[in-house]
């Protein structure tokens, strides 16, 4: 069973769902109120409602399923040699919902491997940078019991392109 709270500032009220997921409140208030739907290993939503939007009220829960991220950075292998691997690299995990941001940093070890751990269903942008590369971004999406996919990055490095003057005898620039 699915419990459904409803709260304003005067009192808290709880109901069950029935076999069928549907509920039902005798009564509701005359002013905005807050919608807590609950069950255990379901990962809680909380709905804030605006006086006379309590009609038909659809709520989907999704499974509090902990997924782990991990992945490696390396250099891209543009010579052919192959590529090492990038240590100290910042891996910055961001989740923007409609309520919070959520960040997360990890930095990749000798190896170049990340891990970020207890994610939850959503989508997420992950960033990568180091100091001489060039930052790459990726867009994730988690769902309950999936890891997702694309989790290596290949870093390029900066070109640098040197400074040349030629200088005559005098000492003045061409």
């Amino acid at each position: 069973n699915v419990t459904v709270e409803i709260t304003e500032a005067e009192y808290s009220y709880k109901e069950k769902t029935d076999t069928n997921g549907k509920f039902s409140f005798g009564f509701v208030p005359d002013e905005a109120c807050r919608l807590l739907v609950t069950k255990t290993d379901y990962i809680p939503v909380t709905l804030d409602l605006e006086n006379g939007t309590y009609d038909n009220i659809s709520v989907v829960i999704d499974k509090d399923v902990k997924i782990n991220l991990s992945g490696v950075v390396s250099e891209a292998d543009l010579s052919g040699y192959g590529a090492k691997d990038i240590s100290g690299a910042k891996a910055v995990l961001t989740r923007t919902s409609s309520t919070n941001q959520w960040i997360a940093t990890a930095e990749t070890d000798a190896d170049g491997a990340y891990v970020f751990t207890g994610l939850t269903p959503g989508v997420y942008e992950l960033n990568v940078e180091k100091d001489g590369y060039v930052p790459l971004k990726q867009v994730l999406t988690v769902t309950s019991g999936v890891a997702p996919s694309l989790t290596n990055f290949k870093l390029e490095m900066v070109a640098v392109t040197p400074e040349y003057s030629e200088k005559h005898p005098d000492g003045n620039a061409d």
